[in-house]
């Protein structure tokens, strides 16, 4: 086996964190959470696609190759609830007010928050949750807690059924240990809806288990149903993919294990159902119907208690990990498959120090898909290899330059004796010992992302419990397993042409094995532009919507947006082709010929314009549903539209579709525009907000006035941006006028430009919580 490569050596001072597989874990936003004892770190990694050039600043702790940001979410002490005003009964005391620390986090999907985000569910060692999201910046802005919902007097509440104080046995339903939050559900609707169905199990004392749904709008939490599964304490949740079951359905299993070591598992069944009988005017609503079903226990009880709790998947193919101490087991419930049921493999010794056994808590679970391979790590540093995972698990492979335990172990004990040696200035003896706490894949094969801290047994000093830092490291520990050319290709065309909008995953998440290797092969940089040249664009359907006619109000304004954000952010030709720009534009920094960059940057034009066009043509089929209900504020922008999307290089659906609606405002009595000016050159002129001269938008990317005052405009509407009201796309770096309901007073006055003061952008830039070209998230600063 080759020499490990390291990528990143990130220490992070005085910290402890609690052996887990869920200590580090990525969210939807292609953020890595990883769960210290006092905080919960948010780090970022810097790659071809989020760059310095984002704002985004990286840690430089080591020379590596890869970089970080970072900011935290911070546990107060002070927030803790105290139990015992809830009832004198010694059960309902909490022994973790005493060492107060974070013990677990959960991410929703991503595009759940109003502003495109995700949401982290924290849980305390004092059985108390609560929800954190970004505040405006998510990559090295606070993130806050849920101002106007705390989660665990909601849940007191609940289960008290209005009765004060509750008794013994509902408090402990109310009193958290373990939490997991499912990923989005597909139910096979194009373009997908706006209708969060993800899921937030929180499992308690009292051996139940509470579902609960986010509500973005209010930043809230609605309960769907608490299950019993057990009288002992729940102390492992996780949560399978789900599978398509047609007709709008779709299920899943939640798998629990509790404090007595047995696991069972309760089945979930989901159903998308139109919010009201009568389709209506835009994209219709969903509601999602929830059901559950609690099946008997597929392990027993067991001395030692579970540690880790995991599902894996391949194909629509599933495997349930157990892990306790000595000992991992499978259980599969496919009959048609080459095995099925259970298979226990006995963990075998691995001594590499003083400290290591066999019995420490497993900490990280990754599974190989192109190798079927199980990749497991132990608390004490060494790691086990898993062969045939689907097909004959098993602890020996037959071939032999395939990965094996001793030589991953080796490998992993290397980069800490060399990074440690680094920053204790110390030798490394077989004394020290390699705690793994918690790890997970880079890029879904063997670069590994792990998080370790030195620690000496026999040493009682309180010096060494007083530096005692945790590090991230980031490496690739063999090349066989890791990406080639072909393997290259062929992931990123399955990225880019089979991902899927309804997941509510970025782009960025996505990408992020594709942007670490980008800078690996650079002797394919030019095939793949040749690839992304040849891809196929299609447009996807448009169906026509009958005009609105119940007037302007706040009933119109909100279809308006849900159809603005399903049209345009629940497309997965869309998500396609967005994926292809950003691919494009992280190669241009990478590739090192000019006329390579050159190209780049010309394939990225052809997909900007694509991907205009396709948003144009979405707003116009918008636009000439309200028509009866425009008005003059509504003029500039209409009319902008209409220019644009009449230029010769717009495809004939789109230049169709504006003729219709400059039609149709054209036959309004009384009319509000004259027909010449709609279709002018006058609509894509602004005045100057320094000098009131006239410059024209369409020139360049800045334009500027004759006194020569350089403007950016926004890429949503077109209009000049002369306020610090803006956000930027952590992608591609392009801006956009923040939306009118990130106000922080009431009275702040609006910070649109007179010409850009209409409903309908308005409601356009609330539904663009993400960027229109790119498809990532939005930061800010103000």
């Amino acid at each position: 086996m080759a020499d490990p490569v390291l990528l990143s050596s990130l220490r992070i001072p005085a910290v402890r964190s609690r052996p887990s597989s869920t200590c580090l874990q990525w969210s939807a936003d292609g953020q890595v959470f990883f769960v210290s004892n006092s905080a919960v770190y948010i780090l970022t990694p810097h790659h071809a696609g989020i760059h310095p050039g984002c704002n985004v600043r990286g840690d430089k702790e080591t020379p590596c190759t890869l970089q970080w940001s970072r900011t935290i979410i911070n546990l107060e002490k002070r927030d803790l609830r105290d139990w015992s005003t809830g009832s004198q009964e010694w059960a309902a005391l909490s022994l973790g007010s005493f060492d107060f620390h974070v013990k677990d986090v959960a991410c929703s999907p991503s595009y759940v928050t109003e502003d495109g985000g995700c949401v982290a569910a924290v849980l305390s060692s004092n059985m108390d949750l609560s929800l954190w999201s970004a505040s405006k910046n998510s990559i090295q802005g606070e993130w806050i807690k849920a101002s106007v919902f705390d989660a665990t007097p909601f849940l007191v509440d609940l289960v008290s059924n209005g009765a004060s104080p509750p008794v013994l046995s509902q408090l402990l339903q109310a009193q958290i240990t373990s939490i997991a939050w499912s990923r989005q559900a597909d139910f096979a609707i194009r373009p997908a809806p706006c209708t969060d169905a993800s899921l937030l199990a929180a499992g308690s004392r009292a051996g139940t288990v509470c579902f609960l749904r986010f509500d973005g709008r209010v930043a809230s939490l609605h309960h769907i149903r608490t299950v019993r599964v057990s009288k002992k304490w729940v102390t492992h949740l996780a949560f399978s993919s789900w599978m398509h079951e047609g007709d709008f359905q779709c299920s899943g299993l939640l798998a629990y294990s509790t404090s007595d070591g047995s696991v069972g598992l309760a089945k979930i069944h989901l159903m998308a159902q139109n919010a009201t009988k009568d389709f209506g005017t835009f994209n219709p609503e969903y509601i999602v119907d929830t059901a559950f079903e609690v099946t008997e226990g597929i392990f027993s009880a067991d001395q030692g208690g579970t540690t880790a709790l995991e599902w894996i998947t391949s194909q629509e193919r599933m495997i349930l990990v157990r892990c306790r101490p000595g000992a991992i087991d499978l259980w599969r419930n496919q009959s048609v498959c080459s095995w099925s049921g259970i298979r226990t493999l006995t963990i075998c010794p691995h001594v590499l120090s003083v400290g290591s056994s066999e019995l420490h808590p497993v900490t990280g679970i990754v599974y190989v898909l192109q190798e079927d391979i199980l990749l497991v790590s132990l608390f004490d540093g060494t790691m086990r290899v898993i062969h045939k995972v689907f097909v004959d698990p098993q602890w020996s492979s037959e071939s032999p330059s395939s990965l094996n335990s001793q030589c991953l172990s080796e490998a992993v004990r290397r980069i800490f004796v060399g990074t440690m040696q680094g920053i204790e200035q110390e030798e490394v003896t077989n004394n020290d010992v390699n705690r793994i706490s918690g790890l997970i894949s880079f890029d879904g094969c063997a670069t590994l992302l792990w998080t370790q801290q030195s620690f000496r047994p026999a040493d009682l000093s309180w010096k060494i419990e007083a530096r005692r830092d945790a590090v991230l490291i980031a490496a690739h520990l063999s090349r066989h397993v890791n990406w080639t050319g072909d393997n290259f290709f062929h992931e990123l065309k399955e990225i880019l042409t089979s991902s899927q909008s309804a997941y509510g995953v970025t782009p960025s998440h996505l990408l992020r094995p594709v942007f670490l290797w980008l800078s690996e092969l650079p002797d394919l940089h030019v095939d793949i532009l040749k690839f992304l040249r040849s891809l196929p664009v299609s447009c996807p359907s448009q169906c026509h919507f009958p005009p609105w006619s119940e007037g302007l109000g706040e009933k119109l304004r909100g279809k308006f947006r849900k159809s603005l954000v399903r049209s345009l952010f629940g497309c997965d030709k869309l998500l396609s082709l967005r994926l292809r720009l950003y691919v494009t534009e992280a190669l241009s920094r990478c590739i090192r010929t000019p006329s390579g960059r050159t190209e780049c940057i010309q394939v990225a034009e052809f997909i900007c314009k694509m991907i205009s066009h396709m948003t144009t043509r979405c707003l116009l089929r918008h636009l000439r549903t309200v028509v009866p209900v425009l008005i003059a504020n509504d003029m500039p922008f209409v009319r902008r539209a209409i220019y644009l999307s009449s230029l010769a290089d717009s495809p004939p659906a789109v230049q169709s579709a504006a003729r219709d609606l400059m039609d149709a405002i054209s036959a309004l009595q009384p009319p509000i525009v004259s027909h010449a000016r709609l279709c002018g050159e006058v609509a894509m002129t602004e005045p100057c907000p320094a000098c009131g001269e006239e410059l024209d938008t369409t020139a360049t990317a800045r334009p500027a006035c004759p006194n020569g005052h350089l403007w950016d405009c926004c890429a949503v509407t077109s209009f000049i941006m002369a306020t610090p009201m803006v956000r930027s796309c952590t992608g591609c770096k392009r801006k956009s006028f923040l939306p009118l309901s990130r106000q922080s007073e009431p009275a702040m006055p609006n910070w649109l430009p007179p010409m850009a003061q209409s409903w309908v952008v308005e409601e356009l830039l609330e539904a663009s919580s993400r960027c229109l070209y790119c498809g990532n998230n939005f930061v800010s600063i103000v």
